[in-house]
């Protein structure tokens, strides 16, 4: 379906297979499942919008999220001769960081 300059304030809006254009987007969650493109252009997003991957998309996000773990956790092991304690502050480092940046600073919300 396609929208075009029409105003959304405080709902869920589901992207998938969804055209959105020159709209407006104030307090609203967009939620995106992977089971079709979308498209966004020229549109007013408030910061205060959040996105929600479910499905498919939910499950990219987990994946890429253990990837972005992996490759620090590998350059940390990687890094040469060092204490194993100062390993270990690094790696709950990384995690943390990883985690925080994807989920809170990001404000994604994965279900």
């Amino acid at each position: 379906m396609k929208f075009q300059k029409k105003p959304f304030r405080g709902e869920r809006i589901a992207l998938d297979g969804n055209e959105y254009e020159h709209c407006s987007f104030e307090s609203c969650t967009f939620v995106f499942s992977a089971t079709a493109p979308f498209r966004l252009a020229h549109n007013d997003i408030s910061a205060d919008c959040r996105f929600e991957f479910t499905g498919a998309a939910a499950d990219t996000v987990t994946a890429m999220r253990g990837i972005e773990v992996a490759r620090k956790s590998m350059a940390i092991v990687q890094s040469g001769p060092q204490s194993l304690a100062g390993a270990d502050i690094q790696l709950v480092s990384c995690l943390t960081e990883c985690v925080d940046r994807e989920v809170l600073s990001a404000n994604v919300r994965v279900r």
